[in-house]
């Protein structure tokens, strides 16, 4: 199965994403993070503490390499 980003792009293990700041979340907060597996049609995302969240894959922003 695919995932896809907010903007379309495919999602992969490994990839680093943004998760920007939702006003329903009840952390609200924003973070930056690495993509360790898909759950249930969410990302799992490790941030940098080492904490894993399950997010909706159309929120994430994969981060630009260049």
């Amino acid at each position: 199965m695919k995932y896809f980003d907010k903007f379309g792009n495919e999602l992969n293990i490994g990839d680093s994403v943004n998760v920007p700041t939702k006003c329903d979340d009840i952390w609200e907060h924003e973070f930056c993070g690495v993509v360790i597996e898909f759950r249930f049609g969410d990302a799992v995302v490790e941030d940098g503490d080492g904490d894993c969240f399950s997010v909706e894959c159309d929120r994430l922003e994969i981060e630009s390499t260049i």
